[in-house]
């Protein structure tokens, strides 16, 4: 029986690890807040959030029973006295640039020596991104401490401040430590689902002739230019870049082998082997969503994207990756194709939820008195 202890927000990476780690037999400890202390800067999720969150990646409340007596929250800082675990995962960051709790990691990264200091002895795997080490020549190396770009966007601003925040820590560390960076994550290859509709799907959803917008709230896309199937859309992209970016149960798995690898390296870039540069895996979307074509538009397009996806879609970022290579060369893993039959499902998937956007509502009748 192995047990883990997770810290950090249950977000589209932890949620789906979490559910995993106890379908293989694991104990699942997760870190949380007080309902006293709901206001605080810390990431963590109360109880009753993370079960939710739970009870959604493994399906339903039916399907989560089963595995309740192998997981329990604890209030941030406690460790029980009659628990030995064997691995400590920290994970501050949300892997996706827009989930509502990135701007708090910084502050996350801050506990990490106070969080250590309770479990001495204890392995610990630092979950960062790659867009946190990014070198002045646009390449994320397989090495912790080296010279950083100047930060391009906002997201790569927090991903550095949380990186650095976590190698000042390691200082204090008493335990072996192994370091891991992750993309952008997106849906399962399996059946295209996603915990949330985070990073990537803001793309997606733009791009859907059948998406349904809500009058209220902020829009899904720029309501003056309606995308219609088998039309061209221009987009700003740069074709021969590559945007980084892993489905969730791609990087789950590999996180595992990681994990349960006596063997594993210090440093490991997690990325996809079959990454594709942006003219090609955008063509396979526009399939995939009925479209004719995406044109690229280096500085302009119509559509209504989060500033930082329209910037990572036309940065060009080099990850090095022998270390994963040698790690996918053990574990004889087979290459996942990020294809036009993998779009199809994410799209299939997405549209069955609208893409996390409320349907099209009509507006309220209002009576007004004589």
């Amino acid at each position: 029986m192995k047990t883990i202890y997770i810290w950090g927000t249950v977000s589209t990476f932890t949620a789906p690890l979490a559910a995993w780690l106890l379908a293989k037999g694991w104990h699942v400890h997760i870190a949380c807040k007080s309902a006293l202390n709901i206001f605080s800067l810390s990431p963590l999720d109360l109880p009753a959030s993370a079960r939710d969150a739970l009870e959604i990646v493994f399906g339903g409340r039916n399907q989560f029973k089963a595995f309740q007596d192998k997981l329990r929250f604890l209030e941030n800082g406690e460790m029980p006295h009659d628990t030995t675990y064997d691995a400590l995962i920290f994970c501050g960051l949300p892997p996706n640039f827009d989930d509502a709790r990135v701007p708090r990691a910084t502050w996350a990264a801050s506990e990490l020596p106070s969080i250590t200091r309770s479990m001495k002895g204890v392995p610990l795997f630092m979950i960062s991104s790659l867009w946190g080490g990014i070198q002045p020549d646009g390449v994320v190396p397989e090495d912790l401490e080296f010279e950083r770009r100047k930060a391009r966007h906002h997201w790569e601003r927090i991903c550095q401040n949380y990186e650095s925040k976590l190698i000042q820590g390691l200082s204090k560390v008493e335990s072996n430590w192994y370091f891991v960076r992750l993309p952008l994550l997106t849906p399962a290859t399996a059946d295209g689902y996603s915990y949330s509709f985070t990073g990537l799907a803001n793309l997606f959803a733009a791009l859907d002739p059948q998406l349904q917008i809500t009058p209220y709230g902020p829009p899904a896309k720029n309501t003056l230019y309606q995308v219609e199937a088998g039309q061209s859309v221009s987009l700003a992209h740069q074709p021969d870049a590559t945007l980084w970016f892993l489905p969730v149960d791609t990087a789950v798995y590999l996180f595992w082998r990681l994990l349960e690898d006596n063997f594993r390296p210090r440093v490991c870039n997690l990325v996809s082997t079959q990454a594709t540069l942006n003219r090609e895996w955008l063509q396979y979307l526009a399939q995939a969503l009925d479209l004719k074509e995406i044109i690229p538009m280096r500085e302009k397009d119509d559509l209504h994207l989060p500033l930082v996806l329209r910037k990572l879609l036309l940065d060009n970022v080099q990850v090095k990756t022998r270390k994963l290579f040698e790690v996918v060369g053990r574990y004889q893993l087979r290459p996942e194709r990020l294809d036009q039959n993998y779009f199809a499902k994410v799209v299939e998937a997405g549209r069955r939820k609208n893409w996390g956007v409320r349907r099209i509502a009509s507006a309220p009748a209002l009576n007004f008195s004589a």
